[in-house]
């Protein structure tokens, strides 16, 4: 009983072993391909958009919060030829001139570095609260992680909503 069982191993063991093999090679596989796909999101460029409220001082008994708005690459490596297309225009402070016409909003800006920031006014906290709570920017930012036309190229939709500043007091 136990010969015929060794016998009949003997004959079974090699495809049990094809099994597992088969089944290590798969497992393999997945990891190597979900390492590759973590590496290229780690190693790439990330555009951000959004706002900031800065405190400013209190300049003849005056205490406004500044808002301006923040564009930056929170990536690993540099973006190159970010351009932006806003869908839903809001009013700045400055003259009245819509957020398209922000400078490095309204050209093909040529490189943001990981961390570095572009900022531009927008309003302040004095801006009237009806005006504010209208005021959504929606649009688009694409950008390459390259130089050249050859690299990978990116585009994301952002949202920008101003709605909650009306209430908001900044602590010192």
């Amino acid at each position: 009983m136990y010969e015929k069982f060794l016998i009949n191993l003997g004959t079974w063991a090699p495809t049990l072993l094809v099994i597992i093999t088969g089944f290590y090679v798969w497992i393999t596989k997945n990891l190597v391909n979900e390492s590759k796909r973590l590496r290229e999101e780690q190693y790439r460029p990330r555009v951000v958009i959004g706002h900031e409220i800065l405190k400013r001082g209190d300049r003849q008994n005056e205490k406004k919060e500044l808002v301006h708005l923040l564009v930056q690459n929170i990536g690993t490596v540099p973006a190159f030829n970010i351009k932006f297309k806003i869908e839903s225009e809001i009013l700045t402070d400055k003259g009245n001139n819509l957020i398209s016409e922000i400078p490095f909003i309204k050209q093909t800006y040529p490189y943001l570095m990981p961390n570095q920031k572009l900022k531009d006014y927008l309003f302040n906290t004095e801006t009237p609260p009806e005006e504010i709570a209208q005021s959504t920017c929606r649009g688009k930012v694409s950008y390459s992680d390259t130089l050249n036309d050859a690299g990978k190229v990116f585009e994301e939709n952002f949202v920008i909503d101003f709605a909650y500043i009306k209430d908001t007091t900044l602590l010192e």
